[in-house]
């Protein structure tokens, strides 16, 4: 009996090993998912340069308010992260301006994807713009990070002071 018992419990111990072995993958893949989901919904969009300008509409005599953006975007977590299908749109005091399609990028944690955006305004007389309008730049992309994969808007408001109502 005593080779029977010491044969039991040597299985026992291996499926022991093997039971502890599952609970530490599964909670590995587990934090990783969460490190990947939150990387994803931790996307950032942050303006940090605007000026405005008047050029001439191709193709017509007119001017067009042109709005020149520098952007980042980031992600507030730790994976590495890669944007797809990007596209930004700008509202300036609530009307939209237009909408424009970026490369996508990867970038790593701690570090952002730079983006310049021009966007042509043609609907406004350029001799009467706000000076301190409300820009709204709106971010969608694909965003990637690890096991996760989500289309995510993202947007960043801010109030411009412009140093004169007219081009």
């Amino acid at each position: 009996m005593s080779a029977r018992a010491g044969l039991f419990s040597r299985v026992a111990s291996i499926r022991g090993l093997a039971v502890l072995f599952m609970i530490v993958v599964y909670c590995g893949v587990a934090t990783y998912y969460v490190m990947s989901d939150t990387s994803v919904r931790g996307l950032t969009v942050k303006m940090f340069y605007v000026s405005r300008s008047c050029t001439p509409d191709s193709g017509t005599f007119d001017r067009a308010a042109t709005y020149n953006i520098q952007t980042s975007v980031w992600s507030t977590h730790s994976l590495r992260t890669s944007l797809s299908n990007v596209q930004f749109s700008l509202a300036v005091d609530g009307t939209e301006v237009g909408t424009t399609n970026e490369t996508g990028v990867p970038f790593d944690p701690g570090n952002s994807a730079p983006f310049l955006l021009t966007f042509k305004d043609l609907n406004v007389d350029p001799n009467s713009l706000p000076r301190s309008p409300e820009l709204v730049l709106s971010l969608t992309a694909t965003v990637t990070a690890g096991l996760a994969t989500a289309t995510i808007t993202r947007s960043d408001t801010l109030v411009q002071n412009f140093a004169s109502t007219s081009c």
